[in-house]
């Protein structure tokens, strides 16, 4: 259930990634600030994380879920009624404090319910599902944004939510332990963990990992509407073979990308003797005003 529940939680990071340059002319900003919609998003996440960690640890797993579940619930409402680009990035916010309290509440439960084995079993399907989510939710937003526009994508977070909130406010139970010698996890476990160098490479990899992958992801979108011409259900797709086949590494997902004729219909392929075996794709718009675009993906 808390599987399921993080892979609909991680939808509202990227379910609408690629109509962002559509909403940007929806709601007359800049693509800065339309930017800012996953920024803001992002950077409340993180900071949560801290928030939340000592908060499950003293007050049990479910008082710290349920009532950020269902902040997060308001704010996917608040997001699909919204008109305004600045009341948008504040209910993106509040909907990053919601859903930070499930990744860390999931990663918690299984640690108090399963032990050796059983525990690195549960986490590697947690962290499939957790991966899972960049790979279709690009996909689906695509569809969904494409025929409904922002509102059918906020809309569809809004349902999620509700389906996560009366999931886990019925099926969750209470698994936080009754040991009173533990040590709790707070700002000076942090500290401990910074000093390290260990934790601090940890920490790093993370950041950078992450940092690569938004800023790919926010350029994506950009870059097809305003090169390719495409519409929001093939950027989807493109974000999702790209995410899909490797998150570390775009451009392996392009490739399958410019070998897949579904996307614009026919790709040709046609070797040049002078790019040393590489292969030239010209991928053709669907649009017959859009100008037709030379792309040298790589070796093949």
């Amino acid at each position: 259930m808390l599987g399921v529940s993080i892979l609909l939680g991680t939808f509202a990071q990227n379910l609408f990634m690629p109509i962002l340059p559509t909403m940007q002319n929806e709601f007359h900003t800049t693509q800065a600030i339309i930017n800012w919609t996953v920024s803001i998003f992002t950077v409340t996440l993180a900071i949560m994380q801290v928030v939340y960690g000592p908060m499950i640890d003293r007050f049990g797993r479910r008082k710290v879920l349920i009532p950020a579940l269902l902040l997060y619930a308001l704010a996917s409402l608040g997001c699909y009624l919204v008109d305004s680009i600045y009341s948008l990035l504040l209910f993106r916010a509040l909907q990053g404090i919601g859903f930070a309290a499930i990744p860390i509440v999931a990663a918690t439960v299984i640690g108090d319910v399963f032990e050796g084995p059983k525990r690195a079993e549960a986490m590697g399907t947690y962290q499939m599902m957790l991966g899972i989510g960049p790979a279709i939710g690009p996909l689906l937003g695509g569809w969904i944004g494409g025929t409904g526009g922002h509102s059918a994508v906020f809309l569809f977070l809004l349902v999620s939510a509700l389906c996560i909130l009366g999931a886990n406010a019925f099926l969750l139970p209470e698994t936080r332990g009754q040991q009173t010698g533990s040590k709790k996890f707070g700002l000076e476990s942090f500290r401990d963990v910074l000093i390290q160098p260990m934790g601090t490479s940890v920490i790093l990899s993370g950041f950078t990992q992450m940092f690569a992958y938004h800023a790919f992801l926010l350029y994506i979108p950009v870059h097809l509407t305003q090169e390719y011409h495409m519409p929001a259900e093939q950027i989807g797709l493109v974000c999702a073979k790209t995410f899909g086949n490797s998150p570390s590494a775009g451009d392996h997902g392009l490739r399958s990308f410019a070998r897949d004729p579904f996307v614009h219909g026919h790709n040709k392929c046609f070797p040049s003797p002078d790019a040393g075996g590489e292969c030239h794709f010209r991928l053709h718009s669907r649009n017959r005003h859009a100008c037709s675009y030379d792309a040298v993906i790589g070796s093949v």
